[in-house]
């Protein structure tokens, strides 16, 4: 009998509460500490949307 994996999760932030200077000690620690995945998202940044629409077709550009 096979033991089951046991899957992290992905911690994700706020842009507003990196903006504003709110401690988020304990969310990075979970996202990059012993038990966390190493990965860290941030929602709600502005302009991403239309930077990512921008910047994507260059991105074969840049691979060549």
């Amino acid at each position: 009998m096979s033991k089951p994996y046991i899957i992290g999760t992905v911690v994700t932030l706020d842009y507003q509460d990196l903006a504003s200077g709110k401690d988020l000690t304990s969310q990075i620690a979970e996202a990059y500490g012993f038990d966390g995945i190493g990965v860290l998202t941030v929602k709600n940044v502005p302009g991403f949307v239309e930077a990512r629409e921008r910047l994507l077709p260059l991105a074969r550009t840049f691979a060549l």
